[in-house]
């Protein structure tokens, strides 16, 4: 009993030690905004304001987030912030503290799993302190929309502690929660496939005879594999446009450039920036560090086994990279989030060593040395946490380092356009796309600036640009049909919308604009069915459910509007028109109580929304 409890008080002082050093190097970023992909995967996904009840996540990939073109399927990410909605509303830092608790937990995992495969609590210790602090992890943590990785992480590791428990003790309740925390890894992100090999890596450290045991393993492959199945029924169709550029010497070659990047970002974390291309002086020199780490270890003899499993889980968690790294061009360093593990664990066990070989007064070196490494990591993840507050302090950091970046200069357009620095916007822009010559995407998105600007037939010219790249992307027609009605020309703007949906049946932008033109018109019946197609494809969707209750109000059917003005209401609270609009409803039913009511909310929402000020100032 007193050594049960002795162990328990081991735990609550490693859990201090670890929340701590977590508070001190991520604690700031609460206080960040909502930066880059955030805006599709959190604020405008209309899958993070359904009820949690609904399951939505799970019906829908990623792509009903704003993405054209994914095979990513992560419910649990999506579910994840559906979760912080519920609790928190929409608003960053709550957001951020997640992030950053689980990102304690899975330290404290490493702690718990080093225990178990070396059974050295002063080696686990350091590895995983050396988890929570390293800067390369900011771009995992600081970034709500890197919780993929944080989430694959956690359940990846409790699926290996549970499966080793299992393999080792037959228990038959660990082998059930290990299935359960594998699935769950699975849909977080799909680099957890490489969670059966390192299962089968942590079985060779802890087992006295691993190739007998070797056979249970067969129980993650078989669902790995099962996994792969599935997701290729539903989304093989988009893998050409992923994958398909990526061949066998590519994504090799790839492989090895990340394997060079991670190490660089490993060992030598000068400049976190999130993201970059090319390979670096300290990516080399990585290499030889890891090489150095190596050979001082298996020369000591003490724990070749453990550095051999750290080397492996290292080069194994890095395969997912042969296919990304290539195919978006750059390395982003919270790639590594589980990678890295394998380095933090190699590089506590070569200090391990040395104190161990050091003779007398000489064991404060190592000591020292890793002290001192410890603090520069987390003095620099503190510096990092910056460039995270705001979408245009990350644009910037990344370009600075990184000029050509895609998502950079993409985001960094965005920007200048809501700032309406449209001349600047314009210039970012065109580098953009003379950077992406072969997306159509991204003449797309120059289109749409052009056309905001008032340059029509630039805008034009994008737009056809992008269809003689794809013929089947839907959007190029959809900007064609803007420019034509921002012409006056109606019928050809229409036929360009039937077009869009014709190419991507799922645009709901030109099915709710088709409803719109057709109530303008008086074609009440055209407008409701092409606005309910909308809504049915994105019952979550803020257009598609006010736009519907527009358009029930508008042809005579105001409860039916109501009831969805409430819908988005409750959805969207932020938002001042759903308010307003059951306001006017009520106001004109007779009902000034509930009128008012309404009015204040939609005011609530937004202080300085007019239509709401004057008919509140007219029924006073």
């Amino acid at each position: 009993m007193l050594s049960y409890l002795m162990t328990i008080k081991a735990y609550i002082g490693v859990a201090g030690i670890l929340l701590a050093a977590v508070v001190l190097c991520y604690g700031g970023t609460t206080r960040g905004d909502f930066v880059w992909d955030d805006e599709f995967l959190v604020v405008n996904n209309p899958l993070v304001r359904a009820p949690v009840s609904s399951f939505a996540p799970f019906k829908d990939d990623i792509i009903n987030s704003g993405f054209q073109t994914t095979i990513y399927y992560r419910p649990m990410q999506i579910l994840s912030y559906a979760v912080d909605h519920r609790l928190w509303g929409m608003k960053s830092g709550p957001f951020h503290r997640t992030n950053v608790v689980i990102h304690f937990f899975n330290a404290f995992l490493v702690f718990v799993f080093t225990r178990r495969i070396t059974k050295d609590r002063a080696i686990s210790l350091a590895a995983s302190v050396l988890f929570v602090v390293h800067p390369a992890f900011a771009g995992a943590v600081a970034y709500i929309s890197g919780r993929a990785d944080l989430l694959y992480f956690t359940f990846g590791f409790i699926f290996m502690l549970l499966f080793l428990d299992f393999t080792e003790n037959k228990r038959i309740l660990s082998l059930a929660g290990a299935v359960i925390a594998l699935a769950a890894a699975f849909l977080s992100k799909e680099g957890a496939l490489i969670f059966p090999l390192l299962a089968i890596a942590a079985e060779w450290m802890v087992s006295p005879a691993p190739v007998r045991r070797i056979k249970y393993h067969a129980i993650p492959m078989l669902l790995a594999g099962a996994y792969i199945y599935l997701h290729y029924s539903f989304l093989g169709a988009r893998y050409s446009s992923v994958l398909g550029t990526t061949g066998v010497f590519h994504g090799a070659l790839g492989y090895f450039r990340s394997l060079a990047q991670a190490l660089g970002s490993g060992f030598f974390p000068v400049e976190p920036l999130m993201r970059r291309s090319g390979t670096e002086w300290y990516d080399i020199a990585g290499g030889i560090v890891f090489l150095f780490l190596l050979a001082g270890i298996w020369i000591s003899g003490k724990r070749r086994r453990t550095a051999v499993f750290a080397a492996a889980f290292f080069v194994l968690a890095m395969i997912p990279l042969a296919f990304v790294g290539p195919y978006f061009g750059v390395f982003a360093e919270h790639w590594m989030y589980l990678s890295g593990y394998g380095l933090f664990l190699l590089t506590t066990v070569f200090f391990a060593d040395m104190f161990e070989m050091s003779p007398g007064k000489m064991k404060y070196v190592p000591v020292t040395a890793l002290f001192c490494l410890t603090a520069f990591y987390s003095v620099s993840s503190i510096s990092s946490n910056t460039y995270w507050a705001s979408s245009k302090a990350l644009s910037s950091k990344v370009l600075s380092g990184s000029p050509a970046d895609v998502p950079a200069t993409y985001f960094r357009s965005l920007e200048l356009v809501r700032a309406g620095e449209n001349k600047e916007a314009r210039e970012v822009i065109n580098r953009y796309a003379s950077m992406e010559v072969r997306d159509p995407r991204a003449f797309y998105v120059k289109g749409r600036i052009e056309l905001s600007s008032g340059n029509d037939k630039a805008a034009e010219m994008d737009f056809k640009t992008a269809i003689s790249l794809d013929p089947s992307y839907g959007n190029g027609y959809f900007g064609l049909a803007l420019v034509n009605l921002s012409r006056g020309e109606r019928e050809k703007g229409m036929e360009l919308l039937q077009k869009a949906i014709l190419k991507t049946p799922r645009n709901t932008d030109a099915l709710l604009m088709l409803g719109t033109i057709y109530l303008e018109t008086g074609d009440t019946a055209k407008s409701v069915e092409y606005t309910e197609r909308a809504y049915a494809q994105d019952p979550y969707s803020y257009d598609a459910i006010v736009n519907l209750g527009s358009v029930y109000t508008r042809s005579g059917d105001p409860k039916r509007g109501a009831v969805l003005f409430l819908k988005a209401a409750e959805l969207y609270p932020e938002r001042p028109v759903p308010a307003y609009n059951l306001g006017y409803i009520f106001a004109r039913s007779g009902d000034k109580e509930e009128a008012i009511r309404w009015l204040k909310k939609a005011l609530a929402a937004d202080p300085d929304f007019m239509p709401a000020k004057e008919l509140l100032g007219n029924m006073d």
